[in-house]
This record gives C-alpha cells, sequence and structure tokens, in this order.
C-alpha cells in the first residue's frame, strides 16, 4: 500500500507541475498531497477521508497533515483537477500492470441451501394452492394463487 501512495504522489505531482499548477504561497500542504490522501482515501479506505488523515499522520507520509476541515476545503478548490488526474493514474497503472497473469477459479461453490424452500409462502404448493378462501374462488386452474393476490398471509 506503501509504494502505491508514493507513486501516486509522484505522478500526481508531476501532472500537476506539467499542467502548470502553483500552490498559494501560504499553504503549507501541497496540492499533490491532498489530492493522494483523497485517491488514499477512495482506494484503501473506504472514502473515509479522516482514516487517510490519520494515516498520513501516523505515518508521516508528508511534512504537514492538515485539519479534515482545511483537507475538505483544499479538496472542493481541487476538484476540477481530480477527475483527470484520477483518469491518468488508471492509465499509468494499467500501462504498469499489463504483464499481470490473473487465474480464475470457475469451481461451482454452492451459495446458500434450499432448507426453507418447502415453507415458503410466495410458492404455495399442493392441491390448495389454486384455490383461496379470502376470495371464494375454487377454481383449479394451473397457475398457483399468491399470497398478495388474496390478500391474507396464510395459506391455509
Amino acid at each position: 500500500m506503501l509504494s502505491r501512495i508514493i507513486a501516486a504522489f509522484c505522478i500526481i505531482d508531476d501532472a500537476l507541475q506539467a499542467l502548470g499548477y502553483k500552490d498559494d504561497p501560504q499553504a503549507k500542504t501541497p496540492a499533490s498531497a491532498i489530492l493522494t490522501l483523497a485517491i488514499l482515501a477512495a482506494m484503501e479506505l473506504g472514502g473515509k477521508h479522516n482514516k487517510a488523515l490519520a494515516l498520513a499522520k501516523d505515518l508521516g507520509l508528508f511534512t504537514h497533515v492538515p485539519s479534515p476541515s482545511r483537507f475538505n476545503r483544499r479538496l472542493h478548490a481541487l476538484y476540477p483537477l481530480l477527475l483527470p488526474l484520477l483518469h491518468l493514474l488508471a492509465q499509468v497503472w494499467k500501462h504498469l500492470h499489463q504483464a499481470q497473469a490473473y487465474a480464475l477459479d470457475t469451481f461451482p461453490l454452492p451459495a446458500c441451501e434450499n432448507i426453507r424452500a418447502p415453507r415458503s409462502r410466495l410458492f404455495p404448493t399442493g392441491p390448495t394452492a389454486a384455490s383461496s378462501p379470502a376470495s371464494g374462488s375454487t377454481s383449479t386452474a394451473s397457475s398457483p394463487t399468491f399470497w398478495w393476490m388474496t390478500g391474507s398471509l396464510s395459506t391455509r
């Protein structure tokens, strides 16, 4: 994970320099660090910015890690740059990982067992399935009567 964070920071920093982006001179945290933390939160921490900030502070990734409020304000200001940089990162990682081989196991595994199927009220079975006491009908049609058609939950 740490190597991906460092790679993302380097790519984002180089891209911002190539675009000619200049940070405000008063900013303690560079824009590339803010965008890297946002991408870290999205990739590894389920979108939790606070966890990304805490992780960056614990690991000492940057010289200054902003408060959550300051981070949010900076991230919203940098939003127009975020999507093009995400596309750039996706292309770079796709290019770097072309040679990887993937194995796919297609062996079927049981997802669940139908132990409650005989007790299901959605698909009643037996001779009383076609007639319902609520509707008064005694037809022996081939299609079953469902509980939402009769208005009652019981199949008796």
